[in-house]
C-alpha cells in the first residue's frame, strides 16, 4: 500500500494532559476591536505536532480567524509499523481575549485530511474543546468523527461560546483544543494511513452588550 503524505506544519514538546490555566491580565489587545472575542497568541504541542517546523500558523481578520497547517499529523497501521504510529494528538493552546460585558459567539472548526485504508481498517478524528472564561455547553465539549472510507475527508464542528466579564477592561484566558487522530485494523496484516492536514478556526456571529470603556 502506498502511503500518501500531505500538507503543512505545527510545534512545542509534548505535554501530557490539557492545561486549563487562567490568566488574570486584562486590557484590550492593541489594534483590535474592544467588543469582540479575539485570539491573542497561539502555541501547539503533541505527538502530532512535534516540532516548530511541523506546523504553520496564520491569524487573520482582527484575530478571529486562525488556520493551523500540519506536516506530521499522520497515523499509520500495518506490518512492521510501530503501534505508537497509530494514535497521535496535537493540542492547540489559545490565549483568548474576552471583552467586558456579555458576548455570545460561535467557534466554527473545520478539519481537512486524507485517508488511505485497506478493507477492515478504520480511523477516528476527535476534538476536545476547553474554553475557561465561557459559560454554557461550549465551555467544555467534545466531538468524534469516524473515517471508514479512503480519500479526502472534512470534519466540521460548531461550538457556542458565551462570556460574561464584569471588568470593563475584559479578561484573557487560556483555551485549549486537543485533536486526536487514531487508526486501527481488524488484523495486523492490514495497512492504512489517516492524516489531519489542517484546521481552520473562525469566531463568528459575535453579539456584544455591556460596558467596554477600559480606564
Amino acid at each position: 500500500m502506498k502511503f500518501r503524505v500531505l500538507l503543512q506544519s505545527l510545534a512545542l514538546p509534548f505535554v501530557s494532559g490539557v492545561p486549563l490555566e487562567f490568566r488574570s491580565t486584562a486590557g484590550v489587545p492593541t489594534g483590535l476591536p474592544a467588543d469582540q472575542i479575539s485570539i491573542n497568541s497561539v502555541s501547539t504541542y503533541g505527538t502530532g505536532c512535534p516540532t516548530t517546523d511541523s506546523v504553520s500558523i496564520t491569524l487573520a481578520d482582527n484575530n478571529t480567524v486562525l488556520t493551523v497547517g500540519f506536516n506530521d499529523f499522520q497515523t499509520f497501521v500495518g506490518p512492521d509499523i510501530a503501534s505508537s504510529q497509530s494514535d497521535k494528538t496535537c493540542s492547540i493552546s489559545l490565549n483568548v481575549y474576552y471583552p467586558g460585558g456579555y458576548t455570545s459567539a460561535y467557534l466554527n472548526a473545520t478539519y481537512h485530511g486524507f485517508a488511505e485504508l485497506d478493507a477492515g481498517v478504520s480511523g477516528n478524528i476527535s476534538s476536545l474543546y476547553s474554553f475557561p472564561g465561557t459559560i454554557g455547553s461550549g465551555a467544555f465539549s467534545s466531538t468524534n468523527t469516524n473515517i471508514n472510507t479512503g480519500g479526502v475527508y472534512l470534519k466540521a464542528d460548531h461550538i457556542p461560546l458565551v462570556s460574561k466579564v464584569t471588568s470593563p477592561c475584559g479578561r484573557n484566558a487560556t483555551a485549549v483544543i486537543r485533536v486526536r487522530v487514531k487508526i486501527g485494523g481488524s488484523n495486523s496484516t492490514l495497512s492504512g494511513t489517516l492524516t489531519d492536514d489542517d484546521v481552520s478556526l473562525v469566531l463568528t456571529q459575535q453579539v456584544h452588550s455591556g460596558k467596554t470603556v477600559c480606564k
